[in-house]
């Protein structure tokens, strides 16, 4: 008898999740990959020679099983086995447009075993046998496709010969069937009329990823959470999310129509889970993020519930469904699981969505060890395609936590908003192009002018509500035109956040409090501290808090205070 700790990944999500903007094709490649743990065990089981399979721990898109059996080839045979299941074609595109099972041989997956020596998957030592699969796993990514061998998939009588019309690589060899008019992003010649709705000509990829999506998102929270959360709606699209409110919430115009994407990245996740164990690690983990999501759905609740009680705010949260004749809400789950989560919201619950998070996951721990998160917010308008926003956030979250060991071991949230300027196109451009923003410091070495900039701008997660306090408190008392005639003052410096770029500041400043010295009192007296990030941390010049704070200032209060949750109560005196 013998046992193996068998490791199952997936990879190459460009090609496979972020290959369109099409909310529904991406949640269907995402939340596959987080169910496809269940299809793993279940072959494990049915595999001959195996006398035990036990699951170590399951993430996003990743899963591990401790295995005993008597197979004298089990590493290759379990393989074979797994990647016989991703295949199978039962898990592919219905030719009758009707939902169908997860679609696994649409994604790709790496599989490999390691022996091990521990009896037990709480053996703390079983992260030896773990991390030599997962190096098999990470050299086999390299030595297979990135794309998986297209399967055989019917081809529709009124099929065309061009490319799928989201991913735009693919044959499209499939088709969809959406409400009248809904897929906005496809051209009339796509789409033929049939029993009151719009047929798309797709790839078998797109349409099997888009039918399981639609299904499984809402699925997703009741299986989470419990039967009661499974009645929830919510948005079909990201234009839904972002869906213009009604007049009387006086919405500024730099809200309208944007999202905002939420990533959180686990800091020093891999360390804490050696430390503790994998399996304590990941139980204790999905309990706590379990709670989390429970807390931002009540939250959401509370938010579109009757007036009477919470104010008229139901917008802000909701927006009714003509089709369902229910409300929806203005949320979506992209990631869950794992060391990331990505979640897509308005634009306007931002700010309290981030303070909600932080107040919920303050006194995480896990084995007794704190548990943080580095945090992004990438805002835009709804038609930038969620994966350049969501490249942007990753890459804002990791800069800051390579910025600053104190930032490696707390959480700290970057915001990073763009009104008329696109975000760049890929990650790589994303250091450049932010430093084309705020400008270079001179006073720093140009090898360190990104790191630099990155630790100024990120704020700790457990002084981010003090932060917005402090922003809030100058809009009331300091005026935003000074704001600007500073910014205008500053031109002529190198950047926003240099000396020349300080003094021109201060000079505007202390100009201004010769007719109102209490503003400029307020101003200052509500700066944003350096935060404790040790001797070597420059202080926050004057510059770039005024930067920020023209950046943010809509951000705070759009249409009055919002209680981050999970507060009782939604709306604010």
């Amino acid at each position: 008898m013998s046992s193996w700790i068998l490791r199952v990944e997936g990879v190459n999500f460009a090609a496979t999740i972020d290959d369109t903007n099409d909310l529904s094709t991406m949640r269907g490649g995402s939340l596959a990959l987080l169910n496809f743990h269940e299809q793993v065990g279940a072959a494990l089981k049915g595999l001959a020679g195996v006398t035990k399979a036990e699951k170590v721990f399951s993430g996003a898109s990743l899963c591990a099983f401790r295995v005993e059996g008597t197979l004298a080839d089990f590493a290759e045979t379990a393989r074979r086995t797994i990647a016989g299941v991703f295949s199978d074609p039962q898990y592919g595109w219905n030719a009758k447009g009707e939902d169908q099972a997860v679609p696994l041989n649409y994604l790709t997956v790496v599989v490999d075993a390691a022996e091990t020596a521990v009896a037990s998957v709480e053996d703390k030592t079983i992260d030896a046998g773990i991390d030599k699969a997962e190096a098999r796993n990470h050299a086999r990514q390299f030595r297979q496709w990135t794309i998986a061998p297209l399967p055989a998939a019917p081809v529709h009588a009124n099929a065309t010969t061009e490319a799928d019309r989201f991913e735009k690589v693919r044959p499209a060899t499939a088709w969809i069937r959406a409400p009248k008019g809904h897929l906005l992003n496809a051209t009339a010649e796509d789409t033929s009329s049939a029993n009151g709705s719009d047929i798309y000509h797709t790839s078998a990829s797109v349409a099997a990823r888009r039918n399981y999506g639609r299904d499984a998102r809402q699925k997703f929270y009741g299986k989470q959470l419990g039967e009661g959360y499974a009645k929830l709606l919510f948005t079909d699209s990201v234009s839904d999310i972002a869906e213009e409110l009604p007049a009387d919430y006086r919405l500024p115009v730099s809200l309208r129509s944007k999202i905002a994407v939420f990533y959180a990245d686990g800091n020093k996740f891999g360390s804490i889970r050696k430390e503790v164990g994998a399996k304590a690690f990941s139980d204790r983990l999905d309990i706590l993020r379990k709670g989390l999501l429970k807390s931002i759905l009540d939250w959401y609740v509370a938010g579109e519930a009757d007036e009477d009680e919470f104010g008229p705010l139901g917008d802000a949260f909701a927006v009714y469904s003509e089709k369902r004749s229910q409300w929806a809400l203005r949320f979506e789950t992209l990631m869950w699981g794992g060391d990331e989560l990505l979640f897509v919201m308005p634009a306007w619950l931002a700010v309290p969505f981030t303070q909600g998070f932080f107040e919920m996951t303050k006194a995480w721990e896990i084995g007794g060890v704190p548990v943080s998160h580095a945090v992004a917010v990438a805002i835009a308008h709804h038609k930038t395609p969620i994966r350049q926003l969501k490249a942007v956030a990753k890459r804002a979250a990791d800069l800051a936590k390579n910025a600053s060991p104190d930032l490696r071991k707390a959480s700290s949230v970057t915001f990073e908003v763009y009104e008329s300027l696109a975000p760049p196109d890929t990650d790589s451009n994303f250091e450049a192009e932010r430093l084309r923003l705020y400008g270079n410091n001179p006073a720093i070495a140009p090898d360190d002018q990104a790191s630099a900039l990155a630790r100024l701008l990120a704020i700790p997660g457990d002084e981010f509500t003090g932060a917005v306090r402090r922003f809030q408190e100058i809009q009331r008392g300091f005026p935003r035109s000074q704001i600007y005639a500073a910014l205008r003052a500053m031109r002529e410096a190198r950047g926003l956040w240099d000396k020349e770029a300080e003094d021109a500041a201060r000079v505007v400043i202390e100009k201004y409090a010769r007719f109102d010295s209490r503003a400029v009192d307020c101003l200052h007296a509500n700066r944003l501290p350096s935060f404790g990030l040790g001797k070597a941390q420059p202080d926050r010049p004057l510059s770039l808090d005024l930067a920020m704070l023209a950046t943010f200032w809509d951000y705070f209060e759009p249409f009055g205070e919002l209680k981050a949750f999970p507060a009782n109560s939604i709306v604010g005196g």
